[in-house]
């Protein structure tokens, strides 16, 4: 994944698409386990990318912080 995000802006070309959707949870989940990205800095940068965006956030970073999930 980091080496196909380092000449893209997403993981299918230059469009936001279903595969960088279902992969952000996978990569929250990674996240929140401390997973070390260090290695990964395209993944980082994607990531970055894709969780500011506003969608995320209704459709997945606020669910996370709902009470019962593990988390809150």
């Amino acid at each position: 994944m980091d080496n196909i995000l380092a000449n893209s802006e997403y993981i299918v070309g230059g469009t936001y698409t279903l595969a960088d959707i279902s992969w952000g949870p996978t990569i929250t989940t990674q996240k929140i386990g401390e997973f070390d990205f260090n290695p990964f800095p395209n993944v980082e940068d994607w990531y970055d990318r894709i969780s500011s965006r506003p969608q995320f956030e209704v459709a997945f970073l606020k669910w996370i912080r709902e009470p019962g999930w593990g988390n809150g």
